[in-house]
């Protein structure tokens, strides 16, 4: 929703998971409005077979006096 501010994001709790493996994050930013969240490249490539891929994203942005989950999912290609 319009009325959260990315800048509350915890950068510390965002992962990024594939089946039942994650990465941390290592670092984040908010960029024109959107949060650009960086993850280990040498992790994730070890992480990730080739192919079609659904990412989940899960972390805590403060909102209303306190902090509350999110969650994203996608679907990606990697190219091998």
């Amino acid at each position: 929703p319009s009325n959260y501010d990315l800048n509350n994001v915890n950068i510390s709790t965002v992962k990024l998971w594939y089946q039942n493996n994650y990465v941390q994050a290592v670092s984040g930013e908010v960029k024109n409005n959107t949060l650009v969240v960086k993850f280990d490249r040498n992790t994730l490539k070890k992480l990730l077979p080739t192919g079609t891929n659904e990412l989940t994203v899960i972390g805590e942005i403060y909102y209303n006096n306190r902090y509350v989950d999110f969650k994203g999912i996608d679907t990606i290609e990697v190219i091998g």
